[in-house]
Parts: C-alpha cells; sequence; structure tokens
C-alpha cells in the first residue's frame, strides 16, 4: 500500500480520537481493518492497489460501529454514520500515483 494512502488512514484515525463527541474514536486495530478492507475493495475492483477512494468506500463498514457517541451527542441527534461523514471531509484527501511496482501480483486475472 502506498504511504500516503497509509498515511491517509492514520490521519482518519487519528481525526476520530480528537473528536470531543466521542467517548471512543477508532483503534489502531480498526485503522488496520480499514486498510485491509480497502485493499480486499480494491481487488475486487481489479486493481492490485489501493487508493484513497477504496478507503472512503469501505469508511462507514469499517468506522462506525467501533465509535462510541457521548450520551450528549446522541441526544443531540448526532449518529455514528454523520461522525464518520464528518471525518472523511475533514482529514485531506491524498492526490498522486498510487500503484506500486510490485502490486502487479495482486490483480485479479481475467478468464
Amino acid at each position: 500500500m502506498h504511504e500516503s494512502v497509509i498515511e491517509y488512514v492514520r490521519n482518519i484515525t487519528r481525526t476520530t480520537r480528537d473528536i470531543e463527541t466521542l467517548e471512543l474514536g477508532l483503534s489502531p486495530r480498526g485503522g488496520m481493518h480499514l486498510m485491509l478492507a480497502a485493499r480486499a475493495h480494491a481487488y475486487l475492483s481489479g486493481r492490485g492497489y489501493v487508493i484513497p477512494d477504496d478507503i472512503k468506500r469501505m469508511a462507514h463498514k469499517v468506522i462506525d460501529h467501533r465509535l462510541i457517541l457521548t450520551p450528549e451527542a446522541d441526544l443531540e441527534g448526532q449518529t455514528h454514520g454523520s461522525v464518520t461523514e464528518s471525518v472523511l471531509s475533514e482529514v485531506p484527501i491524498p492526490r498522486g500515483e498510487f500503484a506500486e511496482e510490485n502490486s502487479s501480483h495482486y490483480e485479479r486475472k481475467s478468464e
């Protein structure tokens, strides 16, 4: 996985830990699961490398159920999904070329 994509996941993880309306943000293990889910999504999309869109596509599936809202946030009507969406819009998306030289062995073979 390209270093800028790994840093993107780190930034998402850190951002969830700094939100006042969360009692518990995304753990490092949750960040690892986000990377694994994104890698699987990339593979199923026919790519041997992960792009930021893979991270974003899998974010709600991996992050939402791991967040613990404060009682106040719950009373205000915030949802896990709205917090994840806020984080995704706040963290800068990396730009550039994400394919790695050794990624070709992950690509799906056409039959």
